[in-house]
C-alpha cells in the first residue's frame, strides 16, 4: 500500500477546527481555458488564484448566509475560513 488516504476532517482535526463548522466549495469553471490555466494560475499567481476562489456567486452567497444563520441559531457560531496557501487546482478540478 503507497500510502494511506487522508480525510479532510482529519486535517481539519489537526488544525483544532470542528469539521461541522466548515463549508466547503469548490470552483470549476465552465470555461474550459481557464480549468486549464488555473493550476499555473496558483502556482505562478496564487494572489491571483486565492482571489478567484474567494469569489462566489449570489446564490452561493445566499445559501452560505442561511447556513451561517441556521449554525448561529442553533449554537455552532464559530466559524474558520482557510485559503489553500499552494496549487489546490486541477485541470479538471
Amino acid at each position: 500500500m503507497a500510502g494511506a488516504a487522508v480525510e479532510f476532517n482529519d486535517l481539519l482535526g489537526k488544525e483544532g477546527i470542528d469539521p461541522k463548522t466548515v463549508l466547503v466549495l469548490r470552483h470549476r469553471p465552465r470555461e474550459r481555458e481557464l480549468r486549464k490555466v488555473l493550476p499555473w494560475l496558483a502556482a505562478e499567481r496564487p494572489d491571483t488564484y486565492n482571489a478567484y476562489q474567494q469569489q462566489q456567486s449570489p446564490s452561493v452567497e445566499t445559501a452560505m448566509v442561511r447556513g451561517l444563520v441556521h449554525r448561529a441559531r442553533s449554537g455552532q457560531s464559530t466559524f474558520h475560513r482557510t485559503v489553500p496557501s499552494g496549487p489546490m487546482a486541477s485541470a479538471d478540478a
